[in-house]
């Protein structure tokens, strides 16, 4: 059985949440994000690169990479 797709605009989003072939940059996903990271978190190309390359991934795992990246993990 597949899983439902994620609307990336409504549903509810939290670190466990998936990235499938179906991620976009929403303002939802952005409220998550800064939710996990903090404040300062922006999208850049290389994140958006790394969540297109990089999979299994989740949301938490995007936060974490963000993170890592500026020097908060």
């Amino acid at each position: 059985m597949t899983a439902p797709r994620i609307d990336w605009h409504s549903d509810p989003l939290d670190a466990t949440t998936p990235l499938d072939d179906t991620f976009r940059k929403t303002q939802n996903v952005r409220r998550t994000l800064t939710a996990l990271c903090g404040p300062a978190f922006k999208f850049d190309r290389d994140l958006m690169r790394y969540a297109d390359d990089t999979r299994p991934l989740t949301l938490g795992d995007l936060a974490a990479e963000w993170k890592r990246r500026n020097g908060q993990g």
